[in-house]
């Protein structure tokens, strides 16, 4: 699945409390639905995880809501790894 930063923004404000649970767990539902959401295979569970789980203290800055870098941050985690980078569809960053 491919959405843009909108969509995917929308989702991470509306469940964000939940996204922040399972990101320090290093898995779940919602944090799945982030991963496709992002563009990234099934394939790449493990890999985002991991990602998403390493990068938690910039991506989830505040305890309630999601902080306006949000977007950047993960992006940003996606493009560090090399596996994500090479199989991820990134969202736009315009859209």
């Amino acid at each position: 699945m491919y959405a843009t930063n909108e969509i995917r923004n929308r989702f991470v404000e509306r469940y964000y409390a939940d996204l922040s649970r399972e990101a320090a767990q290093g898995e779940g539902e919602y944090l799945s639905l982030l991963r496709e959401l992002s563009g990234c295979s099934a394939k790449q569970k493990q890999n985002f995880n991991k990602a998403v789980q390493a990068h938690f203290d910039t991506l989830f800055t505040q305890p309630d809501k999601m902080p306006p870098n949000f977007s950047e941050q993960l992006n940003k985690a996606i493009q560090e790894s090399p596996d994500l980078s090479a199989h991820c569809q990134m969202v736009s960053a315009r859209e």
